[in-house]
């Protein structure tokens, strides 16, 4: 009895270490799999954040532009005059609900410049307006061809903060006060272009 007790506990114990073994392999599978789970989240969260950074902290990107002409806008003081100076916002296209969303904009090249056109609004504590801006990336950094801002409200005053279009071919091209502002770009933009495309969020 004694012997055949023995001999069961004998054949029992390679199968005990069998199914150990077998265990032992699926949980390292799991962890495994986990943990490249995790590496490619990880991956994924790094090339956005890359990208991200990437637009916001670019010296030529559409933040940092919107950003400088904002505060050029906000700092006018014939756009104060006109809209009132009262803490003056810059903001997005809006919802059908009211709520501010994008600023739109639009890049292009043209003859190997980089360039970017800009729109947003801007509402003070009496008025509100439209600004639209062409910037291009020069050989010392990037710069306005132009930066205008026109009331929503008539008669339509016109405020140009930038206007370095110089030699250019339309160069000849002006808004006078009371003109229309999308006549304007339409004519001052060298190269026609389509519906500028949201991106990034406004200001507040």
């Amino acid at each position: 009895m004694l012997l055949l007790c023995q001999l069961k506990k004998k054949c029992a114990l390679p199968t005990r270490h069998a199914r150990d073994r077998a265990n032992h392999a699926k949980e390292a599978t799991k962890t495994t799999y986990y943990g490249l789970v995790v590496l490619a989240g990880l991956g994924m969260l790094g090339a956005m954040a890359y990208t991200l950074f990437g637009e916001l902290f670019a010296s030529f990107s559409p933040q940092s532009v919107y950003s400088d002409a904002a505060q050029l806008c906000i700092n006018n003081t014939r756009v104060q005059d006109l809209i009132g100076s009262d803490s003056i916002k810059c903001y997005g296209e809006e919802t059908r609900r009211g709520r501010r969303q994008h600023v739109s904009h639009l890049k292009y090249v043209l003859e190997g410049q980089r360039g970017m056109r800009i729109k947003f609004y801007l509402k003070g504590n009496r008025k509100t307006a439209t600004a639209q801006l062409d910037a291009r990336e020069g050989e010392n950094g990037w710069y306005y061809r132009y930066l205008v801002v026109q009331v929503d409200t008539y008669p339509h005053q016109v405020v140009m903060i930038q206007d370095n279009r110089g030699s250019e071919r339309d160069g000849e091209v002006s808004l006078a006060a009371g003109g229309d502002l999308n006549s304007f770009v339409s004519i001052a933009d060298a190269n026609p272009a389509p519906e500028l495309t949201p991106l990034f969020p406004s200001h507040r």
